[in-house]
């Protein structure tokens, strides 16, 4: 199997899901429409009391894989890692200290036997077989958005402009009015132009008032952040565009 890798702490877990929150229409939802009709503005920050906001609680069911075509199943897993829960609403995997992997390495060889395919540690497997490599992924065609029907009609106000992303491609994107983006021009004779202006000015006032240097949804209770945004996604509006405008990618490509 492929070398799957995850971190662990000190005491051998691994996180792997926390804290899952269900809200309700007064978590956000009320606020935003409050503010919509002429009332006190919302600050966008998610609501938790328990009318609005419902904490799940979490249960672990035993690893358990089966591979193809013959549907064979793999045993041993759980001498490496087992599936676990830390607390009422925190998942994840349990590493045990064993022959077969060292903590955070999920069983990667298997040996097949009449009853299943059973894990084994690396130095019992044939060199031949440690050698190989699965095959890389393989890049995907370029995309690239149509230039007419919605995309063009009524069309960006800017662009284009270029960003080059983390994975090694390249994106043209265009400022779009926010109304006038082209997934809601399936709405046009659907919408008012009441509705379309109305619609563009709560856009606008949360783009003013919804920054990027507050918080929103609650951080969970403990931990700290294993992932960050490609700072390539990242795009400052033009002068003027400040807000009610949105940026749209209309095509990505291999960067050269």
């Amino acid at each position: 199997m492929p070398d799957f890798i995850y971190p662990v702490d000190g005491e051998g877990k691994t996180v792997l899901m926390q804290d899952i929150r269900y809200y309700s229409n007064k978590a956000l939802s009320d606020g935003l429409l409050r503010w919509r009709s002429g009332g006190p503005e919302c600050s966008g920050r998610f609501e938790v009391y328990s009318e609005a906001c419902f904490m799940a609680p979490v249960k672990a069911e035993p690893i358990s894989f089966k591979q193809t075509p013959e549907r064979k199943q793999l045993k041993g897993i759980n001498k490496v890692v087992e599936t676990a829960v830390f607390d009422s609403y925190t998942f994840g995997l349990q590493w045990n200290n064993n022959k077969i992997s060292s903590n955070g390495h999920f069983p990667r060889y298997y040996m097949d036997t009449d009853t299943g395919r059973v894990a084994v540690p690396e130095f019992k497997v044939p060199a031949r077989l440690r050698v190989m490599e699965f095959k890389p992924a393989k890049t995907g065609e370029n995309y690239s958005s149509p230039q007419t029907g919605s995309w063009g009609n009524p069309g960006p106000a800017k662009g284009p402009f270029y960003a080059n992303l983390a994975d090694g491609s390249r994106v043209t994107y265009y400022w779009y009015r926010f109304i006038d983006q082209p997934s809601l021009q399936q709405y046009r004779d659907v919408w008012s132009d009441s509705q379309k202006s109305d619609l563009q000015s709560i856009v606008e006032k949360i783009q003013k008032g919804w920054t990027a240097d507050k918080e929103y949804m609650p951080a969970p209770r403990d931990g700290k952040p294993l992932v960050s945004i490609d700072r390539g996604l990242l795009v400052t509006p033009p002068e003027g565009l400040e807000s009610g405008y949105v940026p749209i990618v209309t095509r990505q490509e291999i960067a050269k």
